[in-house]
């Protein structure tokens, strides 16, 4: 196993265990939609990575042709999902757009597979590439070169690629994001840098490491500090609240006048004694020590002992009806 690929393998296996963690997320909630389709780009990601980690121990052109093709597959699935997530993340795209972007992908990622030969990539046509840098490393892929569907492949996807960087980037000044978003913008321009470097050593305008499988670590970092960052505000957010019921409860506790215990009253004429010791007439007592008010009536039994011919006549006036 070449040395440079160790890294890769790190790398990938962090993508599919990240990967795994947002998609548990958005599962657990599905209103974290931008975690379900960031999952999406971590195992976009992971195919990608595989693709690299084949190429870089492959000594024969043959079967770098096969692990470059996974490369290719990789960059198709990496192109509908980073839309998708760009998506989810500012919403500036119309809904047909990432469909038929994903629609686009599919049909390079179906033309590479099934089209080999000089239009997409043949073992005949080797294109080794040695890079040096320093005196420590010295690295050396062995690829065939790409045809003109791989080219137009990525091209395309280079496109999708500055289309979002630069949605993004007016998104983030128009919004005034906090400091957890503008580090997915600078992980996305990282990004899309070393896509663009891939792009030129692929063709090849200059000779230089494949940069595009590191380069997603520092997205990595920047989705997890935005995730972690607003599940401190989550956090802080349900404290305000809690504080503010206590506070509201508490303020009504002293608003509330509730009436409990042994209550003396007089046997005679009903009044009560407080805790002072005074007696009080019921109707005083009761309004001191809760909410309740009185309007006065007289009841059938004291409107008889009171008012007898009252109670007599109107009496009679029922028996006449």
């Amino acid at each position: 196993m070449v040395n440079h690929s160790i890294p890769v393998i790190v790398l990938a296996s962090l993508s599919m265990l990240v990967g795994l963690m947002f998609l548990s997320i958005y599962l657990r909630n599905a209103k974290f939609q931008i975690s379900g389709s960031f999952s999406l780009v971590c195992f976009a990601v992971f195919v990608y990575d595989i693709g690299c980690i084949g190429l870089y121990n492959s000594t024969d052109f043959a079967v770098s042709a096969h692990w470059q093709r996974l490369q290719f597959a990789g960059i198709a699935f990496i192109t509908a999902a980073l839309a998708l997530f760009y998506n989810k993340f500012s919403g500036n795209f119309s809904g047909k757009i990432v469909p038929t972007i994903a629609i686009v992908n599919l049909i390079f990622c179906i033309a590479m597979l099934a089209l080999p030969g000089p239009l997409t990539l043949t073992a005949a046509i080797p294109a080794e590439k040695s890079v040096e840098i320093g005196k420590f490393i010295h690295i050396r892929y062995f690829e065939v070169r790409i045809g003109i569907i791989g080219n137009l492949q990525l091209l395309f996807s280079l496109v999708v690629f500055t289309v979002c960087n630069i949605g993004l980037i007016k998104y983030f000044l128009r919004s005034r994001s906090s400091d957890r978003k503008e580090a997915i913008v600078v992980g996305m321009i990282l990004f899309y840098l070393a896509g663009l470097n891939d792009f030129f050593v692929g063709i090849p305008i200059y000779s230089f490491v494949y940069m595009f499988e590191y380069s997603f670590a520092g997205l990595i970092v920047s989705m997890a500090l935005m995730l972690v960052g607003d599940f401190v505000s989550l956090v802080a957010e349900y404290e305000k609240i809690n504080q503010r019921l206590a506070s509201d409860v508490k303020e009504r506790t002293k608003e509330l006048k509730v009436l409990s215990g042994l209550l003396p009253i007089c046997a005679a004429c009903k009044k009560i004694r407080d805790d002072r010791g005074y007696w009080n007439q019921i109707e005083s007592f009761l309004l001191e020590h809760s909410d309740a008010t009185f309007s006065h009536g007289i009841c059938p039994e004291c409107k008889k002992m009171l008012y007898p011919e009252l109670a007599q006549e109107l009496r009679a006036k029922k028996n006449q009806k």
